[in-house]
């Protein structure tokens, strides 16, 4: 889906991504299929979340993440993290 609406706060974003993406891409992996973060990818820190936004959009734009949504990120959210980073995906 395109990003929709307007951007949210990072405080969204980043507990988006706590509830849909921790389980794979932190340090040490929740999900027993990995026992390192998927291409490296961690997300763990605003900062690793910032840096690598560009990346992890085009994966969740193309529902490439979560791998058969296994997760179950919903469209509402896909769009409110596309949002945020075609706003500059910014921290304040």
């Amino acid at each position: 889906p395109p990003a929709r609406g307007e951007a949210p706060a990072f405080a969204e974003v980043q507990s988006i991504i706590s509830q849909r993406c921790m389980e794979c891409h932190q340090p040490r992996p929740t999900n027993p299929a990995f026992a390192a973060p998927p291409k490296g990818v961690v997300l763990h820190t605003p900062s690793r979340i910032q840096r690598q936004a560009q990346a992890w959009a085009t994966q969740v734009r193309s529902e490439a993440m979560p791998p058969n949504n296994a997760t179950g990120l919903t469209a509402e959210e896909r769009g409110r993290l596309l949002a945020w980073v075609a706003a500059g995906a910014r921290l304040d």
